[in-house]
């Protein structure tokens, strides 16, 4: 199936503003004939860029849009980061922007998101994750920033299986986190995953460990 270009893809998105009087994910998803939300973010990388190629403003609160944006530029550069030092581990590893998921070695795989806190009643912070039901991954690692903040506070690293898919979960809430097993300070110990979890596979297969 040919891919859209990418006028097409603007083309696609101002005629969905033009019918709807509104573009997100789930306006993209009810009209067949407008882009996928996959085919946007693969070009333009988010949705908020694309939103800035045709000057649509989204409804939201200008903070969370603000937030959300800042969400995207610490995601990408902690991405680079990840990126640089698996490879000078010898890993071979490649990266999906549009869905912030790396795959390395061919098998593991695991998705990024940084997130700002939602508010109770406008002042208390609380963090929320959610497990992506629209693909498979072994890992995600949620990042923690300020609203409108870019210094990371810490990870969580979650395995398959410690949350659930497509539901939103509270991680950190007054003061603490609901997960400390998976609490990180940094990203040191995702490596060493990358590391343990390609030696595992090889004693699966029976290359390590094998007095046959």
């Amino acid at each position: 199936r040919r891919q859209p270009t990418r006028a097409e893809i603007l083309d696609g998105l101002r005629k969905v503003i033009a019918k709807a009087g509104k573009l997100d994910q789930a306006t993209l998803r009810y009209y067949r004939s407008a882009p996928s939300v996959e085919q946007v973010m693969r070009e333009f990388g988010s949705l908020y860029k694309a939103y800035d190629e045709v000057g649509y403003v989204p409804r939201l609160a200008r903070e969370r849009s603000l937030n959300r944006r800042t969400e995207q530029n610490v995601e990408n550069h902690v991405a680079d980061a990840t990126l640089n030092a698996l490879r000078s581990q010898g890993h071979d590893v490649r990266y999906e922007k549009h869905t912030t998921t790396f795959c390395v070695d061919n098998w593991l795989r695991f998705k990024l998101a940084v997130r700002s806190p939602w508010l109770i009643g406008g002042h208390l912070p609380y963090w929320v994750a959610r497990w992506p039901d629209g693909f498979p991954v072994d890992f995600l690692v949620y990042g923690r920033i300020e609203r409108a903040g870019t210094d990371l506070l810490d990870f969580h690293i979650f395995p398959r299986g410690s949350l659930v898919a497509g539901t939103y979960t509270v991680v950190y809430r007054h003061g603490q986190t609901h997960f400390g097993k998976y609490q990180r300070a940094d990203l040191k110990s995702l490596l060493s995953i990358a590391e343990t979890a390609s030696l595992d596979a090889m004693q699966v297969d029976g290359m390590v460990g094998d007095s046959s």
